[in-house]
């Protein structure tokens, strides 16, 4: 064999070498994305078992609306208050706006509640540890993310490790936590404007899988009714009221449609949930409060006759669970802004299932503007009432008859004044057509 065919004949057998060694690579790699496929699908369409919450979770207040939210690009400052930040910042201004109303007698203020947005995939954040130490605060509000609800919902590994270790450090901070899974799912699923994190059947088995993790984990540690699960959609997807089911396709879908405005394609069952909570905006400066929720509320209120048929249940326990807006702001006018806080004054007890308030004032995203002490308002009418709601007897006292037994009263923090005999403990109270104010 000449040198000339020899050469030919290694060059023909090595390509055929690589051929046969593609083949198998291929053949492996298509046996693992299989498997994984397949281990995905199963996960989604099983119903994945949710442990009851061992100790209640979250104490749902009897009187009082846990009340507080973020505080993000404000520059505004009032006396008193020029050297605080953040959401420490709107505190102080609140507490200005109470003690020139006659309402509090220091800036010294501390809403009962912060909330903070963090991922599974690192520590709580030294802000939450910082929260969670203050004296007036009763509650924190966390968000978490936990990375693609597919790989969550087949059980990976490391995403469980994480979940562990967050829910171990928020136990650790001793204080209650309404927790929530990725809020606002509709804006990173089908036609996403966020990053796809998955379908809403895929988000579904992904939440009940977080959910039994952090129960899982807080019923093996003495403080057992630290944590809540919350559950966020956005505000819109209960005004669209959508009624199409998810067809296992995101093929043809907007993020207004149907299908994905449709609340029951996103929730992950009464057994996987504690409170019930929407991200609810007035984003044309035109709508009150009652308008802002009334969608949301009779949603929480009932169960469809057409639902989702895995990692998804509607009882009669939907109705009483607790309600409130993880995230709100108000737009329009100085006057419409100052006018909607003095009517949700008068609409808040017309909701006794109303029981939690995060304001979003920030102006992080493009083109909106939540902050709620502005540059046109040089009076501060905005923050004056929302001050006067926010110190108001019907929001700030807050009382808590967990078993229904016996109340543990949490007064109103040093620095508000108030009257004697202004607790109270009475269901009646909660339908008055009238807000106390602590102005003694």
């Amino acid at each position: 064999m000449s040198s000339t065919a020899s050469t030919s004949y290694n060059r023909s057998g090595f390509a055929v070498l690589q051929f046969v060694v593609a083949l198998v690579i291929i053949g492996i790699v298509a046996a693992l994305g299989y498997k994984y496929l397949d281990q995905s699908q199963a996960a989604t369409a099983t119903n994945i078992f949710v442990p009851a919450s061992t100790g209640g979770g979250v104490a749902v207040p009897s009187h009082g609306v846990y009340w507080g939210g973020t505080n993000s690009g404000d520059t505004i400052t009032v006396p008193g208050c020029t050297t605080q930040t953040g959401f420490n910042l709107l505190e102080c201004k609140v507490g200005w706006a109470g003690q020139v109303q006659g309402l509090a007698s220091t800036t010294s203020y501390e809403s009962s509640m912060e909330h903070f947005y963090t991922d599974c995939a690192k520590p709580i954040p030294s802000s939450v540890t910082s929260s969670s130490k203050k004296a007036g605060r009763k509650v924190l509000m966390v968000n978490m993310t936990c990375g693609n609800w597919t790989v969550l919902a087949g059980g990976d590994a490391n995403a469980i490790a994480n979940i562990k270790a967050r829910t171990t450090e928020l136990i650790a901070l001793n204080i209650p936590v309404i927790l929530s899974f990725h809020h606002e799912p509709e804006n990173d699923s089908c036609s996403s404007v966020g990053t796809y994190f998955g379908s809403p059947e895929d988000y579904r088995a992904a939440y009940r899988t977080f959910s039994a993790t952090v129960r899982t984990t807080t019923a093996a540690t003495a403080h057992t009714n630290n944590i809540a699960m919350g559950w966020i959609l956005m505000g819109f997807t209960f005004d669209k009221a959508g009624t199409t089911l998810w067809n296992g396709s995101c093929s043809g879908h907007t993020t207004s449609d149907s299908m994905i405005r449709n609340p029951d394609n996103w929730y992950p069952g009464d057994d996987a949930v504690d409170w019930l909570l929407a991200d609810a905006y007035d984003g044309n400066g035109t709508r009150n409060f009652d308008q802002e929720i009334a969608n949301f509320v009779t949603w929480t209120n009932s169960c469809t006759a057409v639902k989702p048929t895995s990692n998804y249940s509607c009882t009669a326990n939907r109705a009483t669970k607790p309600i409130g807006l993880a995230e709100t702001s108000v737009q329009g006018t100085v006057d419409h802004r100052a006018a909607f806080f003095d009517d949700m004054a008068l609409s808040l007890p017309k909701y006794p299932k109303f029981r939690a308030y995060a304001f979003w004032s920030s102006s992080a995203a493009a083109g909106f503007n939540g902050i709620l002490d502005r540059a046109d308002d040089p009076t501060h009418a905005s923050l004056k009432a929302f001050a006067r709601l926010e110190l108001s007897d019907y929001v700030h006292t807050i009382v808590i008859n967990k078993d229904r037994n016996s109340a543990i009263v949490v007064e109103p923090e040093t620095g508000l004044l108030s009257g004697p005999s202004t607790l109270v403990n009475d269901p009646s109270a909660l339908h008055s057509s009238s807000v106390r104010f602590n102005l003694h």
